[in-house]
């Protein structure tokens, strides 16, 4: 939570340069998530992503670690639910339609990420889809590593993933991939994206 808090205002400088990435992927998934429907932005950070997603007409509850995250989320749109804890221990009142999972399953031990994905298939709605995103390593590997593209040098825990371990994830997780695709940030990072149905 301390490195996401102190990240937290260079998150929101960056916004302008990740508008253009992270409306197309809240466009590819609205196209999968029924008209009107509730979608769960997991690890919203200061709510980007959100803020696209409401601008669609979907109703959307958020759910970050990080206080000062969740400040700049909720100063974006505070028409959203926001939630401030851990994914994992929280229990939520009804199942969602959708849940966009941006730049997160990458923050867990494999062994961890079981737990993460079983989640959030409870979490879904029968036939209900998740976006799930990660950068795309040629090998695999995990552990503490400084945020080398950030100002300070925060260490965080991070899992890097090869597609075809993730896809093998994914389907043993009882997930159906739907779509995939790849694209390079404005920072230069390569990332791997996923539409998957809860089945």
């Amino acid at each position: 939570m301390q490195t996401y808090d102190a990240l937290a205002e260079e998150y929101e400088n960056r916004t302008k340069a990740l508008a253009l990435g992270t409306k197309k992927n809240t466009d590819w998934m609205s196209k999968y998530v029924r008209k009107n429907g509730k979608i769960l932005d997991l690890g919203c950070g200061v709510g980007l992503a959100t803020s696209f997603f409401i601008k669609k007409g979907f109703k959307l509850t958020c759910i970050d670690i990080s206080p000062k995250m969740l400040f700049y989320a909720k100063r974006r749109d505070p028409s959203a639910i926001f939630i401030q804890r851990d994914f994992l221990t929280t229990n939520f009142s009804s199942q969602f339609d959708g849940i966009f999972a941006f730049s997160f399953i990458h923050l867990f031990p494999k062994t961890v990420l079981n737990k993460v994905l079983k989640k959030i298939h409870k979490s879904l709605k029968q036939g209900g889809v998740a976006f799930i995103e990660s950068t795309k390593s040629k090998k695999s590997s995990e552990g503490w590593e400084i945020k080398k593209d950030y100002s300070d040098k925060h260490r965080r825990y991070r899992r890097h993933w090869t597609k075809t371990e993730l896809i093998q994830t994914l389907t043993q997780s009882h997930f159906k991939i739907l779509g995939s695709k790849e694209v390079t940030d404005p920072f230069g990072k390569d990332w791997m994206s996923f539409i998957v149905k809860k089945i």
